[in-house]
């Protein structure tokens, strides 16, 4: 019997003895757990995992018998990402990965510090949040339709303003009055012109500013009378407008050489100094290095130094930030207006590589510092007013709420994870704007608003 079978397995695996069997393939190796950082942390820790071995799809964290996502954000093998669950008791749990076997675990220990949490969503049809004159009220914008409303953050309601016009899903403005709605289609990012599109609610009227081909360079004064554009034609100039007049230009503001790569990228709290990123070139096999320019706007030869003169244009003073130029693409003022921070890319001599950094620029010290941000961030980040903390969402494929510590590096970074039903409008990256206090912070994504409890995170 046993001859037969035998037989009987040879003539089904090879009948005509025309071809040989082959081995299977060797299932691949279990994920082995080598390190964890970091190794300690309150529930929401972000903690980066390395290990041996595959981890594949469907794979998900186990960390003291509650089932995590495993993210791998930073697009390197052998490293994967995953969040301390929210509720997570203060001592050690055991992480492991439950992949097509389970691995090893390690220990982390979770601390007892105060953790953001998520406070509530509403369905609400809007895709960038704004300020206004008041504490409580908040205008909310919807890329698709361009309408306006009013959200109430005391008894989360909202009213319909009114319909703009202005599909600005390229960058878009309100002044805090709630008068104008300014906005950069994101279709015209490829030229051939740079359009502005400015909407007056008080009269009902659009007037469409046309350029060259820069985009999305543009800002308005905190006071919300002024808007200033700035396109590289020839000459490069910065064209200041006193709303609602369209017709003449109230200002016309030199922009200083080097001309280069140049971006428009914030205000002053005072509307006295333009923010502006260049890029200074040593020939074309040299570096290019970027620099953040503080032009003022009625007297650019008298324009703010915060830390190094350039005697090649010493009409104006510059502050070195990052090798990279191309990358500086925000820079906001603290609420008390005594620092800057500008987003950007640094180069790493050791790696040969851009790092994700953050300039934080004290105007009257006129120092700055480098803060690192994580390698694996790819969206704009918004300081708290607290200047502790740095706020990011991550995207759709992530679903994670990011808090960055950015002066105590011994803090962790925070994920907190929200649910995948927001629709994505044209690629935007979402705006998120905090409450008077820093207490709250608003995150519209699509058709919803996502309200996070900040927690002293600020």
């Amino acid at each position: 019997r046993l001859k037969m079978l035998i037989i009987a397995g040879i003539i089904a695996v090879s009948p005509t003895g025309c071809c040989s069997s082959s081995p299977s393939n060797p299932p691949p190796p279990p994920p082995h757990l080598l390190s964890l950082n970091p190794s300690s942390g309150p529930p929401g820790t972000l903690v980066k995992i390395q290990f041996t071995g595959n981890v594949g799809s469907g794979s998900f964290a186990d960390i003291g018998g509650s089932v995590n996502t495993l993210y791998f954000l930073d697009n390197q093998g052998g490293t994967v990402f995953t969040p301390i669950h929210q509720a997570a008791k203060q001592g050690i749990v055991h992480v492991s990965i439950v992949s097509n076997s389970g691995s090893n675990s390690l220990d982390f220990s979770v601390t007892s510090d105060p953790v953001p949490y998520r406070e509530n969503t509403i369905d609400i049809p809007a895709t960038a949040i704004f300020k206004t004159t008041s504490p409580t009220l908040f205008y909310l914008y919807s890329y698709k339709s361009g309408d306006v409303f009013e959200f109430n953050s005391q008894d989360l309601t909202y009213a319909d303003l009114f319909s703009s016009g202005v599909y600005g899903n390229g960058k878009t403005i309100i002044t805090p009055d709630g008068r104008y709605v300014i906005g950069a289609p994101y279709a015209l990012w490829t030229g051939p012109n740079y359009i502005v599109d400015v909407y007056d609610s008080l009269l009902n009227s659009m007037v469409t500013l046309t350029y060259g081909d820069d985009v999305n360079n543009f800002v308005v004064s905190n006071d919300g009378k002024r808007l200033y554009v700035y396109s590289n034609d020839s000459p490069d100039i910065i064209r200041e407008y006193t709303m609602p007049d369209f017709n003449n230009i109230t200002n016309m503001i030199p922009v200083p050489p080097p001309y280069g790569i140049s971006s428009l990228t914030g205000i002053s709290g005072d509307d006295r100094m333009l923010y502006m990123n260049m890029s200074l070139s040593n020939g074309m096999a040299g570096p290019v290095q970027g620099y953040l320019w503080a032009i003022s706007i009625t007297d650019p030869s008298s324009a703010q130094s915060f830390s190094i003169t350039d005697d090649v244009y010493p009409f104006i003073y510059n502050f070195l930030l990052f090798s990279s130029p191309y990358s500086i693409n925000t820079t906001e003022q603290s609420p008390d207006g005594t620092k800057l921070y500008s987003q950007g890319l640094t180069y790493d001599n050791a790696t040969g590589q851009d790092d994700n950094a953050l300039a934080l620029i004290d105007i009257t010290g006129r120092t700055s510092q480098d803060i690192m941000l994580p390698d694996y961030l790819n969206s704009k980040v918004s300081v708290s007013p607290g200047g502790q903390y740095a706020y990011a969402v991550m995207g759709q494929s992530t679903n994670l709420i990011l808090v960055i510590p950015l002066h105590d590096p011994n803090k962790p970074t925070i994920a907190i994870p929200y649910t995948s039903n927001f629709i994505s409008i044209g690629g935007q990256v979402p705006e998120l704007l905090f409450s008077q206090d820093g207490s709250m912070l608003y995150i519209p994504l699509g058709d919803k608003l996502l309200m996070v409890n900040t927690n002293g995170y600020n």
